[in-house]
């Protein structure tokens, strides 16, 4: 299965920014021509290295350039996001791509993050919690009524309900809150306490990430985890994205 990657990391030294997004929306319409199915982006924030703070963005960038490849978010960090936002940007990005974007709804786990947004990292299960309650009722295209306000997200996402969501995480707590809100889960490959993390066991890339004007794409091994599993009456299945 050919797909893609993109953290947008890279070194001050290397090649400019504007180059490296340039190149990372070249490489899916070309990579679209020659048989990749998806291309996966993930968020970060406040990173040495220039972490991917803005997926929705480049997503809407990629969507525009690409007709059929379909394009996954893992993870969106919920507790840094306004839902009623996230709902209006998800449903224009849905509109933008004709339905080919999909979502893996993570609650983060870097206390930088939550500093940097001015968020409470011990209540980010609570967040997750209200905030995907919310979200989920927004996409349905409906007028919500919420803390004793209106709220209506318009345009209406051109898929039914909303996009495909589901959520990311590693532990009992992150497969409960999926189960709760019926939702499929996309597993870490390395929950908290397995003594091994994601960052040591990532597949080796390209040393020079970023330095000839091409960001690296993450290269894995067919169908390693993590696994997303969906619920029953759902595209049910094992599908290989491959997220941090």
């Amino acid at each position: 299965m050919f797909t893609l990657r993109f953290d947008m990391r890279a070194p001050e030294s290397g090649a400019p920014t504007t180059e490296l997004y340039a190149a990372a929306i070249e490489m899916c319409a070309w990579a679209e021509k020659r048989g990749a199915i998806a291309a996966v982006l993930s968020e970060h924030h406040g990173t040495e290295d220039g972490h991917l703070p803005a997926p929705l963005l480049l997503a809407a960038a990629i969507a525009a350039r690409t007709e059929r490849l379909a394009i996954m978010l893992a993870a969106v960090v919920l507790p840094f996001w306004d839902p009623v936002r996230l709902a209006e940007e998800m449903s224009v990005l849905d509109i933008i791509s004709n339905g080919r974007v999909s979502y893996a709804l993570g609650i983060g786990h870097r206390a930088a993050e939550y500093e940097h947004f001015g968020v409470d990292l011990r209540r980010r299960g609570q967040l997750a919690d209200a905030k995907l309650a919310l979200l989920l009722r927004l996409l349905r295209g409906e007028p919500v009524s919420h803390q004793g306000r209106r709220i209506h997200v318009t345009p209406r996402c051109v898929t039914p309900g909303g996009p495909p969501i589901m959520l990311a995480g590693g532990s009992p707590a992150a497969a409960k809150r999926a189960a709760r809100h019926g939702l499929g889960l996309l597993a870490q490959a390395n929950p908290p306490g397995s003594g091994n993390s994601t960052s040591r066991n990532a597949v080796p890339t390209d040393t020079n990430r970023g330095r000839r004007g091409f960001p690296t794409a993450t290269r894995r091994p067919p169908c390693s985890s993590p696994t997303m599993w969906t619920r029953p009456g759902t595209n049910s299945g094992r599908t290989c994205f491959m997220t941090r």
